[in-house]
């Protein structure tokens, strides 16, 4: 199958400039020369997206990762409690619901979010959670209804994530919390293939995972800043499901080079959004 319908982006879906400029026309990519964010322009409407997501096989092969990936869960799930042991969490793009079933067993009030009809199916089977289906601006929750949010790999799938972001700045209570984690366009591997003339970008396919916006931890903070967070955290998502040496002394190599630098060269990225009292976008 192939997807039927395309729309063409006219500005940054993160920051809002309309300075775009290609950079890759096979992948049909654009760079804002405001914040760095690149984004996919023409790209698949959502209506296609969605299709391409419940028929497709994303989620089933998640099934099967599903007990390799609890470790990486765990990690995450340790981060919030980092910024508090209670409180109700709404997790944007939930999946099969494996970090939110971990979260509940911890004592939080657990809310999810899932486009995918398939996913959401798969969550209530396996963990009896009921998740929202559908765009989480679509969904209406109340202002001020979370005390934290987060977002595992989500944003760079959804169409606006401006709009994402400043949604999630609404339903979060004054003080509250927004995790995010998305993969890192200043990734080594992909800056070394691009220097070796090796495109790190392809073009979308359909029944795989589509990207939409690629981040750094500058047009991401630039995206939340925007909002009206102050960003009070960044760092490395340490995402990988596997463990093996080869993948933990990348991860600590690159740790460690973040530490010093400052600069994140791994392959994924986060970063931790506070809503002040003060804050209004």
């Amino acid at each position: 199958m192939e997807f039927q319908r395309y729309e063409t982006v006219t500005a940054c879906t993160a920051c809002g400039s309309e300075q775009l400029v290609i950079i890759n026309s096979r992948a049909a990519i654009h760079e804002c020369t405001h914040c760095k964010c690149r984004i996919v322009s023409p790209r698949p409407t959502q209506a296609s997206i969605t299709l391409s997501y419940n028929v497709g096989t994303v989620y089933e092969q998640w099934l099967k990762d599903d007990e390799k990936r609890t470790d990486l869960w765990k990690r995450r799930l340790a981060i919030i409690r980092t910024i508090t042991n209670k409180g109700t969490i709404l997790d944007v793009g939930a999946g099969i619901g494996t970090f939110l079933h971990l979260a509940k067993q911890e004592g939080y009030i657990a809310n999810g979010t899932e486009t995918s009809e398939t996913a959401t199916h798969i969550a209530q089977k396996l963990y009896g959670l009921s998740l929202a289906c559908g765009q989480l601006a679509d969904i209406h929750y109340t202002d001020a209804s979370f005390d934290i949010v987060t977002m595992w790999h989500v944003l760079e799938h959804v169409p606006m994530p401006s709009q994402i972001i400043k949604e999630c700045f609404r339903i979060l209570k004054p003080g509250g919390h927004l995790v995010i984690a998305v993969p890192n366009d200043l990734e080594l591997k992909g800056i070394i293939g691009e220097c070796i003339g090796r495109s790190r970008y392809k073009p979308i396919t359909f029944c795989d995972e589509i990207h939409l916006t690629y981040f750094t931890t500058k047009s991401l903070n630039t995206a939340l800043i925007k909002s009206g967070f102050n960003v009070i955290q960044n760092g490395l998502d340490d995402y990988s499901p596997v463990k093996n040496i080869k993948r933990r002394v990348k991860y600590f190599m690159s740790y460690f080079i973040e530490l010093l630098t400052g600069v994140n060269i791994y392959d994924t990225l986060f970063a931790i959004g506070k809503k002040g009292n003060e804050n209004l976008p």
